[in-house]
């Protein structure tokens, strides 16, 4: 140094780093700006729903491991039911069936309510019509149309069809089904009629049809050399049941009785003697339940 004069040697500046604030000061509080807070809570949320986190009943946030299916989405199907409608017209029944049940169980594109019921009233019809075309052909057709049928109700049921969408419903197929000769297949929806309340006690024409179905369906089996289903007993037996079946129907609601005590006496002779009613038939065990 000289004349008073100072040199000041340079040196590196460190940047000064302010202490933090009091908080006890409400001066020094700042709250972040609000666009901020809102990506925030965006990011928070995308994090949470990508991670797939659940409340948990204690409080506590658990991840759920599950992994994650989109739920399938729901369509109209107008094309898919336009189409089933020109296969009914052209009778192409079982095409019907199997294009139903593909829709119905899509795992990609369920149909929504109004659609689903289409397609089911579709493919209920065209089982029908399938039962219809076997029981045509004589008694094993007779049989097999029974199970169609029956195969047909309980697609109903389980799609929980309502009874004003099944056409034909029960009392008609067993009109028409009496109609064609197919006595059993008859029988059988006769029961479902019956058990649907769609056919009241005090109904006599209803009961005169199953009458009638009894008594020819007893003629049929107890024919010499009648067809045997598998499970069944022997025919001339299970013949006479649906004769006495007639005649205590007839007896139970004053149906006139002249037909079924007749073909008994002229198929077995006068020494036949009946057995109890048939244990499975609801319409039988109902009205003798109420007698």
């Amino acid at each position: 140094m000289s004349g008073g004069e100072y040199k000041k040697t340079p040196t590196f500046k460190r940047p000064t780093i302010a202490p933090p604030p009091s908080p006890a000061s409400s001066t020094n509080r700042r709250s972040p700006p609000g666009v901020v807070v809102a990506a925030l809570a965006a990011i928070l949320l995308l994090v949470l729903v990508t991670l797939g986190w659940r409340m948990a009943g204690t409080g506590t946030d658990k991840p759920d491991n599950r992994a994650f299916v989109a739920a399938p989405l729901c369509s109209e199907y107008q094309n898919e039911i336009d189409q089933l409608n020109k296969l009914q017209v052209r009778g192409e029944y079982s095409v019907i069936v199997a294009l139903s049940d593909s829709y119905l169980s899509s795992a990609t594109s369920q149909p929504c309510p109004p659609a689903r019921t289409a397609i089911a009233r579709f493919r209920y019809q065209a089982s029908v019509e399938r039962a219809f075309q076997s029981a045509h052909t004589g008694a094993a057709g007779d049989h097999d149309g029974l199970r169609s049928y029956r195969e047909a109700s309980y697609f109903a049921d389980e799609t929980e069809l309502a009874l004003s969408d099944r056409s034909p419903g029960a009392l008609a197929v067993a009109q028409r089904a009496y109609e064609g000769n197919a006595w059993e297949l008859a029988r059988g929806a006769f029961h479902d009629a019956w058990l649907q309340g769609a056919v009241a006690p005090t109904n006599f024409d209803a009961l005169s049809l199953y009458y009638a179905t009894l008594v020819n369906l007893g003629v049929e089996r107890s024919g010499t050399g009648a067809w045997r289903a598998p499970e069944a007993q022997d025919p001339r037996t299970e013949g006479l049941q649906f004769l006495c079946d007639a005649d205590a129907l007839a007896r139970a609601v004053k149906l006139p009785r002249a037909e079924a005590p007749q073909r008994i006496r002229e198929i077995f002779g006068s020494d036949a003697r009946c057995r109890a009613p048939t244990e499975d038939d609801p319409v039988l065990r109902s009205i003798h339940a109420t007698t």
